[in-house]
């Protein structure tokens, strides 16, 4: 069901490990075609939940809906997931250049208003594991570094990757942020938007 339209329902289960949940006997969700129809309906309480896919549009919807209830994560990761077998990324250095360029503060800053955490490549960690002193010791904004990394990977003028990605404005913006920030380096991101359906 999950077609445009259509909906899927999750029913309590009676075998359920922790006795008493979880706390709802059923769940429904629609399958909404786009994200206006998809804040018309909360707007109107035809759903009674809506995740926002930014800061930006958070604050949109505290604005139009200020009875709201608010569940903050703040720290799901941006991620992106690389093909390590295709050249010039199955080459370590090439990859750790490319995480030396990503300046991880200006990241959250204009993603997500200031409001965010580092973490560690590929993590959905949610708690506490590190802390954000540690994890800025691990992972490092070093775009020098980065430079000679890709020059003794045997690409000193600098490589070409692409980044395929879906369609939606958060990614859009993060896409190209990432894009300024690479280039800086001499890694040219490519850019290639896919409609949700096809990524």
């Amino acid at each position: 069901a999950s077609q445009k339209g259509g909906s899927w329902l999750l029913k309590k289960s009676p075998t359920y490990f922790e006795e008493g949940k979880p706390y709802l006997d059923q769940v429904r969700i629609l399958i909404l075609p786009d994200e206006a129809t998809t804040q018309a309906a909360f707007r109107t309480k035809q759903i009674d939940y809506l995740t926002a896919t930014d800061f930006r549009q958070a604050d949109e919807i505290r604005r139009a809906s200020p009875d709201v209830v608010e569940n903050i994560t703040p720290y799901t990761p941006i991620r992106f997931d690389l093909s390590w077998d295709i050249p010039p990324l199955n080459d370590f250095k090439v990859r750790k250049a490319l995480s030396l360029a990503l300046d991880r503060d200006e990241l959250v800053k204009v993603l997500q208003g200031g409001e965010g955490n580092w973490a560690l490549a590929g993590s959905n960690i949610f708690d506490e594991l590190f802390t954000q002193q540690e994890l800025k010791s691990f992972v490092k904004y070093d775009p020098t570094e980065a430079k000679r990394l890709l020059a003794e990977a045997g690409y000193p003028n600098g490589v070409t990757l692409e980044m395929r990605f879906s369609t939606d404005s958060v990614t859009v913006t993060r896409g190209e942020l990432m894009q300024a920030q690479l280039k800086k380096t001499g890694i040219n991101l490519v850019l290639k938007p896919m409609p949700a359906e096809a990524f």
